[in-house]
This record gives C-alpha cells, sequence and structure tokens, in this order.
C-alpha cells in the first residue's frame, strides 16, 4: 500500500488487459427471484469476460421515485438473499462465469430487526463473495428518499481483491459526487473505478443535437471524465436504464472513461443496454506519466487541514 504521503505511484498497472461488460437495465422491485435468474443468465452469456458490472440495486430493483412509504418494510429491501446465497446462486468458474459487481440491499447478520439495511456493492468471484461496498452517501433530495430505506456506512474504505489482476474501487451512485471517496481510491493506487448507479433522468440536455433527453447525462459524464483524467484511472459507469417508465425515467446512459478522460464506450439513454470494453493497462501507465500529479499527493497534509475544520467547527 503507497504510503500516506503519496498515492500509488510505485503500485504496478495490471499485466494484462480487462474484459468488462456493463449491463444497462431496469430491474423492478419485488422480483428478486427473477432478478437473480436474469444475473446469471448474463453472467453465462458473457462467460468469456473477466467483469460484468450491473446496475445499483440490480438484485431487487430501486426504491426511486415511483416507490412507496410501504416499500420500506418491503422483503426485497429488508429479506434479500444474503451474499452467500446470492453468490451460491450464480454460475462459478466451473461454468465458465466472470466475476460480477451486483447491487443489492446488506442487512449484517448482528442487525437489530428495525434497524434499515444498507445499499451495497458486492463483488462476486469464483463462485463466492469477495468484497463488499456500502454506500457511502445517500441522496435526499427531489425525487430520492433513500435516508427512509437504507442507512449510511462509515466503515474504512477499503480495496477489494484484484480480479483479473486489476486493482478496482467500488462505489455506489451518489459515492462518485462527493469526490473524497475517488481520492482515497487513488492514494491506495487502484487502477479503475467502478461505479453502480440507478440515476434519474432529470434537467434540460445539454445539447439536444447530439439526441439527449436528459442534462443530467452530460453531468454524469463530466464527473466521471473529470475523476478518470485527475486520476489516471478508468471509470466504469453502470447505470440504471429501460424497463420500467417511472416520471421521471431512469437515465440509462451507461459509460465507459479511459485514464485520459475519454470515454470509449456509452449506452443510450433510458433504455436496456450492454457495453463491452477491454481496459488496457497501457493506457493507465500512460496517463499517469504524462500527468504525475498523483506522485506528488500529500495525504498527510490533507488530513491535518481536515482535522483542523472539523475541530474549528466543533
Amino acid at each position: 500500500m503507497p504510503s500516506p504521503e503519496g498515492r500509488g505511484a510505485a503500485s504496478p498497472s495490471p499485466g494484462h488487459t480487462l474484459d468488462v461488460v456493463v449491463v444497462q437495465d431496469a430491474f423492478p422491485l419485488h422480483a428478486t427471484a427473477r432478478n437473480l435468474r436474469r444475473h446469471r443468465d448474463a453472467l453465462l452469456r458473457h462467460g468469456d469476460a473477466d467483469l460484468v458490472v450491473f446496475p445499483e440495486l440490480s438484485l431487487t430493483g430501486y426504491p426511486g421515485a415511483d416507490a412507496s412509504a410501504s416499500d420500506v418494510g418491503h422483503p426485497a429491501l429488508n429479506d434479500p438473499p444474503s451474499p452467500d446465497e446470492i453468490a451460491r446462486a450464480l454460475p462459478d468458474d466451473a461454468a465458465g462465469a466472470p466475476a460480477a459487481v451486483i447491487g443489492a440491499p446488506l442487512r449484517p447478520a448482528d442487525a437489530d430487526a428495525e434497524a434499515l439495511p444498507f445499499n451495497a456493492a458486492l463483488l462476486v468471484q469464483r463462485g463466492a463473495l469477495t468484497h463488499v461496498h456500502r454506500k457511502r452517501y445517500l441522496p435526499h433530495y427531489g425525487p430520492y428518499r433513500e435516508r427512509d430505506f437504507f442507512r449510511a456506512d462509515r466503515s474504512p474504505l477499503r480495496v477489494p481483491p484484484p480480479v483479473g489482476g486489476w486493482r478496482l474501487g467500488l462505489l455506489v451512485c451518489e459515492d462518485l459526487w462527493h469526490p473524497s471517496l475517488a481520492y482515497l481510491y487513488a492514494l491506495d493506487g487502484v487502477d479503475a473505478l467502478v461505479v453502480i448507479a440507478s440515476p434519474l433522468g432529470r434537467g434540460e440536455p445539454a445539447d439536444p443535437r447530439a439526441g439527449q433527453r436528459f442534462g443530467s447525462t452530460q453531468a454524469w459524464a463530466l464527473l466521471a471524465r473529470t475523476i478518470a483524467f485527475v486520476h489516471g484511472v478508468y471509470v466504469v459507469l453502470a447505470c440504471r436504464g429501460g424497463g420500467e417508465d417511472p416520471d421521471p425515467p431512469y437515465q440509462g446512459g451507461s459509460l465507459v472513461v479511459d485514464p485520459h478522460g475519454r470515454i470509449v464506450a456509452a449506452a443510450p439513454e433510458a433504455e436496456a443496454a450492454e457495453l463491452r470494453v477491454t481496459l488496457h493497462p497501457g493506457l493507465v501507465d500512460d496517463a499517469r506519466r504524462a500527468f504525475p500529479h498523483g506522485r506528488d499527493e500529500d495525504a498527510a497534509y490533507l488530513a491535518r487541514e481536515i482535522e483542523r475544520r472539523i475541530s474549528f467547527c466543533t
């Protein structure tokens, strides 16, 4: 692990490419068993890939603008299969299955019966759960009411076990809008950020000539490109889209951005789609040689400044 004073400039880039599939689709509420079968089918269909990424809460569906207060206590959110049960239901290496990032609610075994679950990204490899990222930041504005359904995690941010030699950082939707998390992953020398999301299509389009319906699509693309460029990492964004038609509709617009900040693949808005992209380690090296700002990062200085502000506020 890199020193507190600098990012992982000493962390070697992966030795070979990573084939990634992004599944953009709508996985409905109250259909957990059917959603899990769709995950299994997708993994078998893309058995020659290294990693398949599904949207936020792909297992249970997302309680968005069309969800009611009664969904807070619905089994789809509060009593989903355990992570181990999910992993066992998916194909393993013997079936030629790739690794997968899946969105699901997560209730710790020791949690109080009345406690809200976490909104989590599960990394499944070789038929077993190998990592869980619990969403740190819950949107509670506009059409979003996640604090009614989930609780935020405040545990230490950890890097998952490598996938195909690649060090990945996992984020869930709103997490990407808080750049501190991407910064922390960059300090740990990750090669790519994998973000699962359920954005609702909002705002006027930034470029109607491009056929875009939502300004939010441009906002997500700008954010992903900026973070990829600043940290010299790939950003893989898997968004919910298609199938259902709430008001506003789910945005779609999944994309993959390379370490130079260039969009290398993008899905259409508001409809089901799949992206398949090969991530190249040479681009990670090239980007960090061209803009080696991470080498000079001083996390210890930043920690002191944050602590000073915390002390002042309290």
